[in-house]
């Protein structure tokens, strides 16, 4: 067996590879509504920063509240907000009328309302974010998550 540390590197590289991926899918293969999680802005923690949250612990909540949701991890691509504009721009993304965004945080937020992109706000996944100890905050916000993205 694999010390830990090993296995944890292992699995965040999964996931990195598992999220590019995602983000690499072009969106006229797709056939279902998409749902996007933004976030502000790369983590220091990152291991990639061009890759949203993988190698952070506000990855691990966010993929935890995406399994809370009863959500599929083919719907869910994960963003930094300047990426996210950048391949709308870019045309590399486009956005149906049927999709969701989420956003992660305060910050977030105010990006995606300035940027006029219609979206639900819950709270960052950092460990900094107080609410996040509080089980029936947390079960409120994913509730109405689940129930915003599912309104499609």
């Amino acid at each position: 067996m694999l010390p830990l540390e090993y296995r944890r590197i292992l699995t965040f590289y999964y996931l990195w590879k598992f999220n590019e991926s995602l983000g690499n899918m072009v969106a006229h293969q797709r056939s279902e509504a998409m749902i996007y999680f933004v976030g502000d802005k790369p983590s220091k923690c990152s291991i990639d920063p061009s890759t949203s949250f993988v190698g952070t612990n506000a990855h691990l909540t966010v993929l935890t509240w995406i399994h809370r949701m009863n959500l599929s991890l083919n719907d869910i691509m994960l963003f930094n907000f300047d990426s996210f504009v950048n391949q709308i721009k870019t045309k590399k993304l486009v956005i149906n009328e049927d999709d969701q965004i989420v956003a992660l945080g305060k910050e977030a937020s105010e990006l995606l309302h300035d940027a006029v992109l219609p979206h639900f706000k819950i709270p960052h996944p950092s460990g900094l974010t107080r609410n996040l100890n509080n089980p029936l905050i947390v079960n409120g916000f994913l509730k109405e998550c689940k129930a915003y993205v599912l309104q499609r």
